[in-house]
């Protein structure tokens, strides 16, 4: 929770200033938000295929690829 909180305000930020240097922070949350649903790197967030929590995992590594993106194309594109 605290990650999308992190990441919610970078990215109201990022709106108001349009500075691309602060892309790099909502890059690196998406990278934590696919790490934290692995048992090696993170908690692993569902360990049985049958459990209501791997809707959980699978909203968090799509969260986290949404974020990667969105900073990358941040990252990329110049500011008006």
């Amino acid at each position: 929770m605290y990650l999308a909180i992190i990441l919610l305000v970078t990215g109201i930020i990022n709106l108001v200033i349009k500075n691309n240097k602060l892309a790099v922070i909502a890059i690196i949350i998406g990278i934590m938000f696919i790490t934290v649903t692995t048992e090696t790197l993170g908690i692993g967030v569902c360990k049985k295929e049958t459990m209501a929590c791997i809707q959980t995992a699978l909203w968090l590594k799509g969260c986290g690829v949404a974020a990667i993106i969105a900073g990358l194309v941040q990252l990329f594109t110049k500011p008006e």
